[in-house]
């Protein structure tokens, strides 16, 4: 099952975010320097109320493990992106910089910052 037929599926539930939304929150979490749990983060799904919109354990676990297979691909995509090898936008730390400047992925890596892929490259 895809995220689209489950959001479909479940349409009586307007508190799950929308498809673009979903794919928009993970691929933001699969971008973070640092691995975030998912525990933290999920709940925003649901517009952060603590109690799940979910009718039973079962489709609370279907629901997770589509956004983990998402948070996967895109996770491996932004890996693959970084050895290519192609230039980004490096958010580099207050520490280490005042501003973004464009440097090779690897190198922002190394620095202990975030590289974030802009448009085509």
């Amino acid at each position: 099952m895809t995220l689209s037929e489950f959001l479909i599926q479940h349409a009586d539930s307007a508190q799950l975010l929308n498809e673009m939304q979903t794919r928009g929150v993970v691929t933001a979490m699969a971008a973070a320097p640092h691995v975030i749990s998912p525990s933290e983060w999920l709940p925003v799904m649901w517009g952060g109320d603590e109690q799940a919109p979910f009718e039973s354990h079962e489709q609370f676990e279907q629901y997770a493990n589509l956004i983990v297979d998402i948070w996967n691909a895109q996770r491996q995509q932004l890996l693959e992106k970084i050895g290519s090898g192609r230039k980004g936008v490096c958010w580099m730390t207050p520490k280490l910089s005042t501003k973004p400047r464009a440097i090779s992925p690897k190198a922002c890596c190394k620095a202990g910052a975030s590289p974030v892929m802009i448009g085509k490259h």
